[in-house]
């Protein structure tokens, strides 16, 4: 993630999805790895991908959206492209990968 949008939508996310239940996170942030997913979760055994963007009109690469279907396309696998705009309905579905039925953690 490149622009300071992102990183602020990254830095504003990240404590509430450590707040997940059986969730462990990993950053992706090397430039080398291109088109590799910004963060990496395992939720309650499913592997989770989520691509973080500054906004719903930026740019999203090729390789990002194919790395994203084939992530989707492996059974266990969720990916997201996540946005300020699309959090609250992402966060729900993690929250239910997750297990939590107790949405009031949520910070946002």
């Amino acid at each position: 993630m490149s622009s300071k949008s992102e990183t602020n939508f990254r830095k504003r996310i990240r404590p509430i999805l450590e707040s997940l239940p059986n969730t462990i996170i990993f950053s992706i942030q090397s430039v080398a790895l291109r088109g590799l997913p910004d963060l990496i979760l395992c939720i309650n055994g499913n592997f989770v991908a989520l691509e973080l963007k500054a906004s719903a009109t930026s740019k999203v690469s090729g390789l990002q959206r194919h790395n994203l279907e084939k992530i989707t396309n492996v059974g266990k696998g969720y990916a997201f492209l996540v946005f300020p705009e699309n959090w609250d309905l992402i966060y729900k579905k993690l929250v239910q990968l997750a297990g939590d039925k107790n949405e009031q953690r949520s910070k946002h």
